[in-house]
């Protein structure tokens, strides 16, 4: 998919780009995000097992297992579920709520689990059609407090909108993404999913 976004900081200021993203079952992802010259300026491959991530601006390469722990450290991206249910549902895959604790809140179903550390993460789905909604972590550092959702679904229910943030108070960062050319079924060779 083509990724347009917008990220707002704390003080007002806003940064857009662009990315690419692809991600298939059940755990493959790769995001290349494009700087205002054009060349990629972050790149994340994980083949379902391990999590490289590539920054461009100081050529680093982070390896590590694909858990909660690496997807909040390296992606900011909430641990409310398994990396597994995070690619299912950018792909519109139904992502089965977890046995228990749930609990109803109107038309929503909602999921809680403590953080190694204290906080805790949740999960959010639609009780009529089982589409995950969102996906929250509230540690006790406020700095790594972050939150994602799933918004405007098409028919098929693909989300066509993300929409997070990062951090807390002045460090706080707002983000949303739009999906689009979203391509649907093309199977992926297993290079696209690493870095070079």
């Amino acid at each position: 998919a083509d990724v347009r976004f917008l990220v707002t900081a704390a003080d007002g200021q806003r940064f857009r780009g662009s990315a690419s993203l692809a991600v298939q079952a059940p755990a493959q992802l790769r995001l290349d995000v494009f700087g205002p010259q054009g060349g990629v300026v972050f790149a994340v491959a994980c083949d379902g097992r391990t999590l490289p991530t590539l920054t461009a601006a100081d050529n680093r390469r982070r390896h590590g297992p694909v858990d909660g722990a690496a997807m909040a450290q390296w992606l900011g991206l909430p641990v409310a579920l398994p990396w597994e249910a995070l690619v299912g549902a950018l792909q519109a895959r139904l992502v089965p709520p977890p046995a228990a604790p749930l609990c109803l809140v109107g038309s929503q179903l909602r999921s809680h689990r403590p953080l190694a550390g204290g906080g805790e993460a949740r999960a959010t789905w639609d009780q009529a059609s089982g589409r995950l909604l969102a996906l929250q972590q509230t540690p006790p550092d406020p700095a790594g407090a972050a939150e994602m959702a799933l918004l405007q679904p098409r028919d098929d229910g693909l989300p066509t909108q993300l929409r997070g943030s990062l951090g807390s108070g002045p460090a706080r960062l707002c983000w949303r993404a739009k999906l689009r050319d979203v391509q649907v079924g093309a199977a992926l060779p297993a290079q696209a999913f690493s870095l070079p």
